[in-house]
């Protein structure tokens, strides 16, 4: 009978798994490790959280930022780059790095300064066109576009509307809004998927186009007529339904020259020699116009506002920096020296003269102010308040701490 009970103990007991004593000694270990690290991170967060609350009024968020990016990337940030060509290239802030693009050469440093593209090409006039990861580079008035996504040419695109690209914009998504002179139209307006396919096109023949943009949701295509009216020189923006390609509405600005478009939101920044304008669904809802001022520079990079440079002089000397933000104008600042270069990103827009180079907050508050002992002649605003300095030759970084 003992026999037999047993063996029916070990029949019931068979294949059922029996941990060893072992393992739950490591599982307990790595238990009690996990709550180590877990407290150690707590305690981390919670004194630098109290650092930054003792010293708010001295430390920079923006630095932190600046180097959580780098980590998160995992690259280090370049101090400098070395460039072909002059100031008179066409540049911009691009992923971390910089694009540029002269005459002869489009060049892309990434943020570690790594060079990544360095194609030899024939440009009369180089523009550039940058949204998120992606950046059209393309020769005004001539055939030839380069599409860049990140850190290459995904795409090459030569015009066959008889050969004269007028206009390209690229948008987040890879899109491209390009606006060409067109056989038997004054002009065709075309978007492209990022793959480079068609997606609409407008023939114009009533008016010239000059500038073409797409909304963010991909849904509205804003165009800019040029025409000619009983009163002389005429300048309308004209907005398409994507999807059928019908007019939705108008919005006449009259006979000033519209330089640049910004799409903000549900809204349109609009720039012309006169000043800025924001429009809505094709209503102008705020301006800021004068036609005695000389518009000197301006940018749209930053968010919600628009920051110009205006002079009475054609030298540009004595004048203001005036911003504009979607909801009115805000204050300007007067200017002693001449301005030699403007540029906004996210929250911040920096101002570069021939002696120092002063970056504001929105709220034209002085973010950093430093003298320009690099003899820069341009200034590449970046979201996180660092800027690029360009000279001839050169790009370097400035970060404030």
């Amino acid at each position: 009978m003992a026999e037999s009970k047993h063996e029916t103990e070990l029949e019931e007991t068979e294949g059922l798994e029996q941990p060893p004593k072992k393992k739950r000694r490591h599982t307990k270990l790595r238990r009690w490790v996990s709550r180590i690290i877990a407290l150690l991170i707590t305690i981390v967060l919670v004194v630098g959280a109290v650092y930054v609350v003792v010293h708010r009024d001295t430390i920079s968020i923006d630095s932190v930022r600046r180097s959580l990016s780098n980590l998160v990337n995992g690259e280090t940030q370049a101090d400098s780059y070395t460039l072909k060509g002059d100031t008179s290239s066409c540049t911009a802030a691009f992923q971390g790095g910089i694009l540029v693009c002269s005459q002869t050469d489009l060049q892309l440093f990434a943020r570690s300064g790594k060079q990544e593209i360095n194609e030899s090409i024939n440009f009369t006039k180089p523009v550039v066109s940058v949204a998120g990861h992606y950046a059209a580079v393309y020769d005004a008035g001539g055939s030839r576009l380069y599409l860049i996504r990140d850190e290459q040419i995904v795409h090459t695109y030569t015009s066959d509307k008889a050969g004269a690209i007028l206009s390209a914009r690229v948008s987040e998504n890879g899109s491209l809004t390009v606006v060409e002179r067109a056989t038997g139209y004054k002009a065709a307006v075309t978007v492209y998927d990022a793959s480079l396919q068609p997606v609409v096109t407008e023939n114009i023949s009533s008016s010239f186009v000059s500038d073409a943009a797409l909304s963010p949701d991909g849904k509205t295509l804003a165009a800019v007529s040029v025409g000619e009216d009983t009163s002389g020189f005429d300048s309308v923006l004209i907005f398409y339904n994507v999807a059928d390609g019908e007019e939705l509405y108008r919005c006449a600005l009259g006979s000033d020259v519209l330089l640049d478009l910004k799409w903000e939101k549900n809204g349109l920044w609009v720039v012309g020699e006169y000043g800025a304008y924001y429009v809505e669904k094709g209503t102008l809802t705020n301006s800021n116009t004068d036609q005695t001022r000389i518009l000197q520079d301006f940018s749209l990079g930053g968010n919600d506002f628009a920051v110009l440079y205006c002079s009475k002089y054609q030298n540009g000397s004595g004048g203001t920096v005036e911003l504009l933000t979607t909801q009115g104008s805000g204050s300007a600042i007067s200017q002693n020296d001449e301005v030699l270069d403007l540029s906004a990103a996210g929250s911040y827009f920096s101002v570069l003269t021939a002696n120092q180079l002063t970056i504001y907050r929105s709220d034209m508050t002085v973010y950093a102010q430093v003298d320009n002992d690099w003899g820069a002649r341009k200034v590449l605003q970046r979201e996180d308040g660092s800027v690029l300095v360009v000279s001839n030759g050169s790009a370097d970084l400035y970060a404030p701490e």
